[in-house]
């Protein structure tokens, strides 16, 4: 009897990983999928200035795609390369952010402006001007490829109410009105400054992902910005953040010391 156990005990065991596939995470370590996932590589650019690399297992529904975006403060390009054998996941070279290619969408000066009236150059396969609501709850306009129009694209980027559109300028520049008194200046990330809505504080974040460039963002923040310092390990990755909020116009203009992981 134990040994008839133990056989289906084996014969489980061979049965529950066969067909599973190995790929390279991010140290270039080998992980052990889940049945039905993929390996993938994602290769991005943000603002010809961080880089991000993710290697690893994906699950179902892995897409080989480039999207694009750009949005008057940022641009941002990513690569992404599905592929269904074990340690088929290859580094791939970062992107670089391509030329103008002639569309032309209204865009907002920087993060949190109630003014979104500026012009930005759209490039390479960016053919949609569009408006969003990003993940902070920030409306957000300007230049995106087609593909992050669609809905999965663009929940897994971070955007919701979006809305595309061809042709130059049609998503219609916008102004918000904002009451004087209590509304504060804060600087951005490209050190020009960027009138806050009421109740809105001043912050600056800081971070490093394992081991990539370092991300750096600041702005206005909404209310219940915590001065804290976040960190986590999940074993094929690392990542630590500060963040510093203050109330006073411009108060948010020194940088932050980057932390080691």
């Amino acid at each position: 009897m134990m040994k008839l156990i133990l056989s289906l005990t084996l014969i489980w065991m061979l049965s529950s990983t066969g067909g599973a596939l190995e790929c390279y995470d991010s140290f270039n370590r080998i992980e052990t999928c889940q049945p039905n996932e993929s390996c993938r590589t994602i290769v991005g650019r943000y603002s010809a200035r961080a880089t991000v690399r993710d290697r690893g297992c994906s699950p179902p529904g892995c897409l080989n795609q480039t999207i694009s975006d750009s949005l008057g403060f940022s641009n941002y390009i990513q690569t992404t390369h599905c592929c269904n054998t074990s340690l088929c996941n290859q580094d791939l070279p970062i992107p670089d952010l391509k030329k103008e290619n002639g569309l032309q969408c209204f865009a907002c000066e920087d993060y949190n402006s109630p003014v979104c009236n500026k012009t930005v150059q759209c490039l390479g396969i960016e053919d949609r001007c569009f408006s969003a609501i990003d993940r902070g709850g920030v409306r957000i306009d300007g230049c995106v490829s087609r593909n992050l129009c669609e809905a999965g694209n663009a929940a897994e980027n971070g955007f919701t109410n979006v809305t595309c559109c061809e042709g130059s300028f049609c998503n219609s520049a916008r102004t918000v009105t904002i009451e004087e008194g209590g509304a504060l200046q804060c600087y951005n990330d490209f050190n020009s400054t960027t009138t806050c809505l009421p109740n809105e504080s001043c912050r600056t974040i800081v971070g490093r992902f394992s081991g990539s460039g370092p991300s750096r963002d600041r702005g206005c923040s909404p209310p219940g910005c915590l001065n804290q310092t976040i960190s986590y390990s999940v074993g094929f990755s690392n990542f630590i953040q500060t963040t510093h909020c203050c109330n006073t116009s411009l108060c948010n203009n020194q940088d932050l010391p980057l932390f080691h992981l």
